[in-house]
């Protein structure tokens, strides 16, 4: 469903929250925003069927841009122009 393995996704989860910042709060965990934010992109799925997972539109949209901003920040340390 998320296009990767369990694992991964564990593994994902953990470098995000410990070095990008990505963070629960009490409306959702970071796990449940992060395969939110996977299933959306992987399918892809609109923002409109994200908020049937009892989850309001604006709490979806804000999740998915904190998810956003957490990988932003990841791609930035892993896609680096080969220095000559």
């Amino acid at each position: 469903m998320f296009r990767m393995h369990s694992d991964v996704f564990y593994s994902l989860h953990t470098l995000l929250v410990e070095r990008y910042g990505l963070q629960s709060t009490t409306k959702m965990t970071s796990i449940e925003a992060l395969a939110m934010f996977l299933w959306m992109c992987g399918a892809p799925q609109s923002m409109r069927q994200a908020d049937n997972i009892e989850m309001s539109l604006g709490t979806c949209s804000n999740k998915f841009d904190k998810i956003l901003s957490s990988v932003m920040k990841l791609a930035i340390d892993i896609i680096r122009p080969n220095d000559p």
